[in-house]
């Protein structure tokens, strides 16, 4: 994905996660996952694996479209796509 698509994707999640009154932890909790991996995630968001997308999506009530082209999300007016 693009720079710009990375941050807006990560602004989305960002935006649920403060609206929720969750943290990081929480995200790792629902995702599944380490803090750790959370970290990497944020740092490097190409690597967020589908089934994570589709958790964080569910847990944080996050529009996601599933395309030939890739995955669409959107939020409050926030839209994103990553590619495959």
């Amino acid at each position: 994905p693009e720079d710009k698509t990375k941050e807006q994707m990560l602004r989305c999640i960002d935006s649920k996660l403060a609206y929720y009154g969750m943290c990081k932890k929480d995200l790792a909790k629902a995702m599944d996952v380490s803090g750790k991996t959370v970290t990497n995630r944020y740092n490097q968001p190409e690597l967020f694996t589908l089934k994570e997308l589709l958790r964080i999506c569910k847990r944080l009530k996050i529009e996601m479209i599933l395309t030939e082209k890739g995955v669409e999300g959107s939020c409050e007016g926030c839209q994103w796509e990553a590619k495959k």
